[in-house]
């Protein structure tokens, strides 16, 4: 059932990035209760963030679906759910232009129960389904849809001895179920993300505990269009690894991410894992600090690729602040920023469209949380038509020591430097000509763009400072 709210909302809004004549926002949701938000789309111009909420019903937790324009203006929020607690953990666009919301839901026997709600882009609920017996545990954590319409969703659901399985679920778009299995050993195996490849194959990340080791493993698991089984590879070494996410990349590949030990019980790293379409390994990546970092999802723009999680390794012994990262195709980290308040926040999920970065997920308030919305304009979107571009003979683009050379036929009246986010760092109106140096040394490593002005004309190059 939807369950109307009269409460007023309270929007708070702070600065965290900033960017000439653009000013970037976070926006949070607070009823006065706990709020989170674990999954974000765009239909339209208008973003729909999906999560939980007590604020809803005071005796249990319920499904919340936020409905706000581009820039986090609410314009609806919806609630649904049962007398029981209800959690959701993720939101699917539908070919038919509808929503689904997936989750769990306690049953009247306490155990969980797979949930799936179906709504139409104003929240109202046309379908819903539950999916469970009465003496096992089942979640939906995350679901795509293929292209014959079935929606292929993954979770865990309870196998023998009282461990869990990897759950793949194939339902149509009225709910019903075509195809149930579920893979695993004989520990523990909880699938976390799902995604499909050009060939509408299907792809399961989850967790797998690794007996031998008594630690936990990354593990991939392929099946067919029509839910078959096809393999499943697991990845690890002696220390414990998570997932979180997958992703299918512009170049067939399949990007997997989460957080791993560095040494026996150390706080985690971030943790990346690129591997082809058959399982292997093509690049493996960690990185973080001496605090505690995980990836929770990630998007692509252009072969770079950004992710939010969370981390504390800027703050030691302070609570986790969410973090977005951005990594080259290589998977170097060109650039991290990290956004908080006191207390735990994490971000969920990140999208993107043409022009902008989304990032959705919860930040504490007082005695309670808030969901949170983050909007953030694409780097490295300074762009120029071809016939106001100046030409110059050399700017050197690689950067081995503190100084930044320019040749140029023309007379150059301005120089801005951005950091890879649009961050102004160094601005220069002096008239300068032919065989300029720029002291750059107060730059720390990474990627930058450098915007000359000469007259009517602007040249704008890439530079890497190493």
């Amino acid at each position: 059932m939807i369950k109307n709210l009269t409460q007023i909302i309270a929007f708070c809004f702070i600065h965290v990035f900033f960017c000439p004549n653009i000013a970037h926002s976070q926006v949070y949701f607070d009823w006065s209760k706990n709020e989170d938000s674990r999954s974000i789309v765009k239909m339209g111009d208008n973003i729909y963030m999906a999560g939980s909420s007590d604020s809803c019903n005071s005796n249990s937790l319920d499904y919340s679906l936020i409905i706000t324009d581009s820039f986090g203006n609410l314009i609806d929020r919806k609630c649904y759910g049962t007398s029981e607690n209800d959690q959701c953990l993720s939101i699917l666009k539908l070919l038919d232009g509808n929503l689904l919301l997936l989750g769990q839901t306690n049953s009247s026997l306490k155990n969980l129960n797979g949930l799936a709600i179906k709504v139409d882009l104003f929240g109202n609920e046309i379908n819903r389904m539950y999916f469970g017996a009465s003496n096992k545990n089942e979640s939906f954590k995350s679901a795509v849809q293929l292209d014959n319409g079935n929606i292929a969703i993954t979770g865990f659901i309870t196998a023998a001895q009282n461990t869990n399985d990897i759950l793949l679920l194939l339902i149509n778009q009225n709910l019903d179920v075509i195809v149930q299995d579920q893979y695993g050993d004989t520990g523990n195996d909880v699938g976390q993300d799902i995604t499909k490849d050009n060939n509408n194959n299907i792809y399961i990340v989850g967790d797998t505990y690794n007996q031998s080791n008594e630690s936990y493993d990354v593990t991939l698991v392929k099946a067919t269009v029509n839910g078959d089984f096809l393999w499943q590879k697991n990845y690890g070494d002696e220390l414990s690894n998570g997932s979180q996410g997958i992703l299918y990349t512009s170049d067939n590949s399949l990007l997997l991410y989460g957080e791993t030990e560095i040494f026996t019980f150390s706080p985690f790293d971030f943790w990346v894992q690129k591997v082809n379409v058959n399982g292997d390994s093509i690049l493996l990546k960690t990185f973080g600090g001496n605090g505690t970092d995980a990836l929770f999802s990630a998007t692509e723009i252009n072969n770079n690729f950004f992710f939010t999680g969370y981390s504390n390794s800027h703050i030691l012994n302070q609570p986790l602040d969410a973090a977005f990262l951005w990594c080259n195709s290589n998977l170097d980290v060109m650039e991290q920023n990290n956004f908080g308040r006191d207390g735990i926040d994490i971000g969920y999920k990140i999208i993107n469209d043409s022009q902008n970065i989304y990032i959705t997920g919860k930040s504490p308030n007082t005695q309670n949380e808030d969901a949170f919305f983050n909007k953030i304009p694409i780097p490295l979107n300074l762009k120029i038509s071809e016939e106001n571009e100046a030409t110059f003979s050399s700017i050197n683009k690689n950067l081995t020591n503190d100084f930044i050379y320019i040749n140029s036929n023309e007379i150059w009246l301005e120089i801005e430097i951005y950091s890879g986010f649009g961050n102004l760092v160094y601005k220069n109106h002096m008239q300068n000509i032919n065989g300029t140096k720029i002291d750059v040394s107060f730059l720390s490593n990474g990627l930058y763009i450098c915007r000359i002005k000469c007259s009517k004309k602007v040249s704008i190059e890439k530079i890497i400072k190493q």
